[in-house]
């Protein structure tokens, strides 16, 4: 684990959200531990939400703020997003939703419905890349709930998975805040959630007077204000080649105050079968594991719940697509390609005013 002092800055991890985030937490921990500021002038409040992690880091909190209150703020918060939108709780909305065998119209809270909304956006504007109906393809290549390792579905199973799936089968009508499939679906929100979670975070902090924070949930990022040592908030995205016995390698390190951060990757979730290698990362569209040698994407932009659905996109979609895509967009990304003599790095002119000098 490295620690980058003094600007104090913050890893995070180019690689699946799971693994992302066993490297990013504990540096934000050693990080609030630090001697060289006085530690009464930041809080740290972490936890356990939507199956993943969460931290905070609060900086000068006014003297009129209780500690225990925004911690009930915060969790309050997250448990709220986790009650609408979780795909494993019977009684969630997303789950009342995907158990509902009527074609009518379904009612949704103002927050679901807002995530729902930016998802199809995101769907429309990357071709289908994105898709929070994906859920029976992850199945059937066995990274879903029941992870099997070496699954090769046969094309018969593929093409009888893939109509059950399709963002377009999903109607929204904002004149009522609901929701309605045209043919039996599957929605999960899980790419997109933990995004709006740190959203919404932020957005109860700003309410409160709070000015400089950082939050962190799953390895989904959005900062505010300064540090302690009245510096921008830094992230370092990490190279690929960082070993789990090694010292981590830092790709580039930027300025993220005022924005939010989402990362995907896939170099670290794949199996290999008689010499192919079989990505995590579906293709909505073809069914199958991506084959092109795109390994990370680093999506910066206001709204970290658009930065965390469009950071699957892009990656779903490979370099010279989503290139394309994402400047056709104006979106700030970062990208990492797998190449024999190593890696490559790309980006958007947009992504260029993040980079610290």
């Amino acid at each position: 684990m490295i620690l980058l002092r003094p600007n104090e800055y913050l890893l995070f991890t180019s690689v699946t959200r799971v693994v992302r985030l066993l490297i990013l937490l504990p540096l934000i921990l050693l990080g609030a531990s630090c001697s060289l500021f006085d530690k009464s002038e930041q809080w740290v409040l972490s936890g356990s939400i939507m199956g993943t992690n969460y931290t905070i880091k609060i900086i000068k909190p006014p003297e009129e703020l209780d500690r225990d209150f925004i911690e009930k703020e915060v969790w309050a918060t997250l448990s709220q997003i986790d009650e609408l939108m979780s795909s494993y709780k019977a009684n969630s909305e997303v789950s009342r939703f995907n158990q509902f065998q009527e074609h009518g119209w379904f009612t949704v809270s103002a927050d679901t419905f807002l995530v729902m909304e930016l998802a199809q956006k995101v769907s429309e504007l990357s071709h289908g890349s994105f898709d929070v109906t994906v859920a029976p393809l992850i199945e059937i290549w066995g990274f879903g709930t029941e992870v099997t390792g070496d699954v090769i579905p046969t094309d018969e199973m593929i093409q009888r998975t893939l109509q059950k799936i399709g963002y377009n089968n999903l109607l929204l009508d904002p004149s009522r805040s609901a929701i309605k499939k045209n043919k039996p679906l599957t929605v999960n929100l899980s790419a997109i959630a933990k995004g709006y979670a740190v959203d919404k975070v932020a957005e109860r902090l700003v309410s409160l007077n709070l000015n400089s924070f950082l939050i962190e949930v799953g390895g989904e990022v959005w900062a505010k204000g300064l540090k302690q040592d009245q510096q921008p908030w830094r992230i370092a995205v990490e190279s690929p080649l960082v070993s789990h016995v090694s010292h981590n390698r830092v790709q580039k390190i930027i300025d993220v105050s005022g924005v939010g951060v989402a990362t995907s990757g896939d170099y670290r979730n794949y199996f290999e079968k008689e010499g192919r290698r079989y990505s995590h990362t579906i293709d909505p569209t073809t069914g199958k594991p991506v084959q092109h040698n795109l390994v990370s994407v680093t999506v910066v932009d206001q709204s970290t719940a658009r930065a965390d659905a469009w950071a699957t996109a892009l990656l779903v979609m490979g370099l010279e697509r989503g290139m394309v895509v994402a400047e056709e967009n104006d979106l700030a990304v970062f990208f990492i390609v797998k190449e024999k003599a190593g890696f490559m790095e790309s980006m958007t002119k947009n992504f260029e005013q993040y980079l610290t000098h």
